[in-house]
């Protein structure tokens, strides 16, 4: 559940991040891009995005979902 609530708050950082630059000036963040390897794993690959971007680790997307569970 821990690991969930980081994960969220990446997200959220990430969402600050681009409104604050819309205002402040263009940035550039260089997401990864990762298809979902299995139906309803939408979450999962966008997790392993917002990890490998704000963490630089790459989990499987297994390994995500058995975090998230």
């Amino acid at each position: 559940m821990k690991w969930i609530r980081c994960v969220a708050a990446c997200v959220v950082s990430l969402g600050l991040v681009a409104v604050g630059s819309a205002v402040a000036g263009a940035i550039s963040v260089n997401v990864p891009i990762y298809k979902q390897e299995q139906t309803q794993w939408c979450w999962a690959a966008s997790s392993k995005m917002v990890i490998a971007t704000v963490a630089k680790k790459y989990p499987s997307q297994c390994d995500v979902v058995k975090k998230g569970f």
